[in-house]
């Protein structure tokens, strides 16, 4: 019965098993997590091409792009605050 619980968890889409057994154990177990990521920004900038107007293409990548650039600026001041926060609690 385990090993059927595990084929159906695998197998159907509704509980997207494969992909979460994919991105969480296989990609970091060879080191493929950035590589993944592009494919991923690669695949929505095409679904963004072909699902807005041409003459929204510029702004969009340009909000795109701007999103991903605050994310990792929001993240960089959490490490460089949060860092020295944890290091405080944990002594």
């Amino acid at each position: 019965t385990l090993c059927l619980a595990v084929t159906l968890y695998l197998m159907l889409p509704i509980f997207d098993g494969s992909d979460a057994v994919f991105r969480s154990i296989l990609v970091p177990l060879f080191r493929q997590r950035e590589s993944l990521l592009l494919k991923d920004a690669k695949k929505l900038a095409k679904n963004m091409v072909l699902q807005l107007p041409k003459d929204r293409h510029s702004e969009a990548g340009q909000a795109a792009a701007a999103a991903f650039l605050e994310e990792a600026k929001k993240l960089d001041a959490e490490q460089a605050g949060g860092g020295s926060a944890a290091a405080a609690t944990s002594q």
